[in-house]
């Protein structure tokens, strides 16, 4: 079938991204900043007749023009405009750079300056920009959300359970901004039809024709073997492209950058990147003859503290699950129970009922 027939009759969904989405979020973030060292001004004043130490411009104009260097480092961390980032990752990355910035001007203020900057001031400011800046930019995200400017065009391939299930979930997390519109799929039955509310536009060797279109290309073909799926790969020329695999192993990739040097002559650049694919971690009983269900994990109370340091391990990327017990756990239910102790009829101890965690092998 030549590709004029099957060209699709139902065209692909409207959406293009806006360019000055991430400058709107950058210039959110400075007044969002600038309202924190004022703030933190107020609190200092505010706490004046208890320090008994003036301050004057000398002591905050530098903090003013340090926080600038904030909306900097969030733009090299891929936070302008934060495309493809949960909140949860974009909220790691704005704490860090947080404390890395702030953490630079007190180092610069004690080694460079000898102390000339009004550490209430800074301490003050340090507070409230771990706070207002997230929530003026969760804010600016919502209202451009609402107004269909938040996001990317994505083109789906592979319009199967697996792209269907993609498709409905970039819809519901409308913050990662990967909008898609429209499906190409190798199977004609599914041609001018709608899935997800989404249109299936024609067979996936279409997808050269979307490259103007659609930003980001993601690839939902689970049933192509690692050798079709890297020459798929290799024919697309989209700036993001996100594979879902279904196997394991390495998958060999060709990468070709066209460019023009400074003699104006053309140049291209090809290498060849070898991507490792990971077996799933399997859930459920092992191949140890154990069989049946697997009881959840009994672990003890978690104090506030334990709480607190699985909420900073977790902004640093580090392991924040809770603690699990590897062996088997013995928990009281605090009821007295009768007997127990061997036939000396000694009833009315706490019965230690063991529960195991996973089942055993042999």
């Amino acid at each position: 079938m030549s590709t004029a027939t099957a060209r699709a009759r139902i065209a692909a969904k409207e959406f293009r991204s806006v360019a000055w989405v991430p400058w709107s979020l950058a210039a959110v973030e400075i007044l969002a900043l600038e309202l924190a060292l004022s703030l933190g001004l107020l609190v200092r004043w505010l706490a004046a007749p208890l320090l008994r130490v003036p301050i004057g411009p000398d002591q905050y104009v530098g903090i003013a023009a340090g926080i600038l260097a904030l909306p900097i480092v969030h733009y090299q961390l891929g936070l302008y405009p934060g495309y493809c980032l949960g909140p949860v990752e974009r909220l790691r990355r704005r704490i860090l750079a947080t404390l890395a910035v702030f953490g630079a001007m007190v180092a610069f203020d004690n080694i460079v300056q000898r102390g000339e900057w009004s550490r209430g001031v800074l301490l003050s400011t340090f507070v409230l920009a771990l706070f207002l800046p997230p929530l003026a930019e969760a804010a600016m995200r919502w209202w451009l959300t609402r107004t269909n400017r938040w996001g990317i065009p994505v083109l789906i391939l592979g319009a199967s359970d697996t792209g269907a299930s993609i498709a409905r979930t970039l819809t519901a997390e409308q913050q990662l901004g990967l909008v898609p519109i429209g499906f190409l799929d190798d199977a004609s039955a599914r041609w001018n039809t709608f899935v997800e509310n989404i249109p299936v536009l024609g067979p996936v060797r279409l997808a050269s024709e979307f490259t103007g279109r659609a930003e980001a290309a993601i690839v939902a073909l689970p049933e192509l073997a690692p050798r079709e799926l890297g020459a798929l790969l290799n024919e697309l020329n989209f700036p993001r492209v996100l594979v879902i695999p279904n196997f394991t192993g390495d998958l060999q990739l060709e990468v070709a950058v066209d460019y023009t040097d400074d003699f104006n002559a053309p140049q291209t650049i090809t290498k060849t990147l070898i991507v490792t694919v990971l077996e799933p971690i399997p859930v459920g009983p092992d191949d140890g003859g154990g069989g049946g269900p697997v009881e959840p994990p009994v672990t003890a109370p978690e104090s506030l503290w334990d709480k607190l340091m699985r909420v900073i391990r977790g902004l640093l990327g580090l392991d924040s699950g809770q603690p699990v017990d590897g062996g088997t756990v013995t928990p009281g239910d605090g009821k007295p129970v009768d007997g127990g102790d061997g036939g000396n009829g000694s009833g009315g101890g706490i019965a230690p009922t063991p529960v195991p965690v996973g089942p055993g092998k042999g």
